[in-house]
């Protein structure tokens, strides 16, 4: 409490040299009004210049008054601007009873101060440059958040709005360094830190947008998804080149063998023919055209059997595949051509696999 001498002397003469001392102070530390008060909560001086003094500076000297500790307090005026109140007990020497001597209460000053001026600015101030962060100042009134500050972007409330709540965001509010992630007022995900402050009904909260918070994070996880997929294009790309080169290079060598294998078909200078298990010619080559006066496409049609004389064609029937030998054998029989003549033969088979086939 601030201590004030006796009054002694005209009362009213007291009242203009306190109105001074007020003036000086409100001057020297910039707030808005100065004003002294009685213990019955009516005003006795103020500093020049000082708004009319109403029911929120009763309501400011109020705590102080009844000898409790005062805390600072938000209202708004008529005109919707914001002010903050501070107050502080004024007491005389008292009289010592039994122990020490207690002041004894017998006013209060009530100074107002406009937080436009230092608050709202302070808080505005960042660290660290940011497009969505934002420190906000609440109050709390039974389960109601008051937004004691304007918020960054302008036009979106004013200082004083008001927010019904539950009582667990009230006792989240009072916890000191909780930091948690949600969604503001406005519905747009945050993450925020809050803390009481110390001497006042109020909260500050610190809080940036999720979007920008993890924007950093996200790009980078966006370039490294990227630089992922270059690298698998460019690894399936080679692959695939690789597998590419290879078939090409092993197509070309069937290519050839094939190539040299239909030169010794072709200029063999015995008869070659390509026989199915079930003894369909497959292929022949143009010396048995020759021998046999087939074409390639008659002998398509045909069987083995037509090879042979009617009368022995019994009688080598399933020769070839009685060895089942993948060495061959070799026999000698009669044959026939087209023209029904008949010629001996010296018969080389073997049995040979491609793939699935026989």
């Amino acid at each position: 409490p601030v201590q004030a001498p006796r009054a002694a002397g005209d009362p009213k003469g007291l009242a203009g040299s306190v109105q001074v001392v007020l003036d000086i102070v409100a001057t020297t530390e910039g707030y808005r009004s100065a004003y002294l008060v009685t213990e019955a909560g009516t005003l006795l001086a103020a500093s020049p210049g000082s708004l009319a003094f109403d029911d929120s500076c009763v309501s400011a000297a109020r705590e102080v008054l009844a000898g409790r500790e005062g805390n600072p307090e938000f209202h708004l005026q008529a005109n919707e601007s914001p002010l903050v109140s501070f107050a502080a007990a004024v007491a005389v020497e008292g009289v010592a009873r039994h122990g020490a001597a207690r002041p004894a209460i017998r006013g209060a000053v009530v100074l107002e101060s406009d937080p436009n001026a230092w608050l709202y600015p302070m808080l505005a101030r960042e660290p660290t440059h940011t497009a969505t962060g934002e420190t906000v100042l609440l109050g709390r009134q039974g389960t109601d958040i008051v937004f004691l500050t304007p918020p960054r972007r302008a036009g979106a409330w004013a200082a004083g709005r008001r927010v019904r709540t539950d009582p667990e965001m009230i006792a989240a509010l009072e916890m000191p360094g909780r930091f948690h992630a949600g969604v503001d007022s406005r519905g747009v995900p945050v993450f925020a830190a809050t803390s009481p402050v110390a001497g006042a009904p109020w909260s500050i909260v610190v809080k940036v947008a999720e979007s920008e918070a993890l924007g950093p994070y996200r790009r980078q996880l966006r370039t490294a998804a990227l630089a992922l997929s270059g690298f698998l294009l460019v690894l399936a790309s080679a692959s695939f080149g690789l597998w590419r080169e290879r078939r090409f290079a092993y197509e070309k060598t069937v290519a050839r063998s094939q190539a040299r294998l239909s030169l010794v078909l072709e200029h063999a200078n015995d008869a070659i023919l390509f026989l199915s298990l079930d003894e369909r010619i497959l292929e022949a080559n143009q010396r048995a055209c020759e021998l046999y006066g087939y074409t390639r496409e008659e002998f398509m049609a045909l069987g083995r059997h037509a090879l042979h004389p009617p009368e022995i064609a019994t009688q080598v029937s399933g020769w070839m595949w009685s060895a089942g030998s993948k060495e061959g054998l070799v026999s000698e029989h009669l044959h026939r051509r087209k023209d029904g003549s008949t010629f001996p033969v010296e018969a080389s088979v073997c049995l040979v696999e491609l793939g699935s086939e026989r």
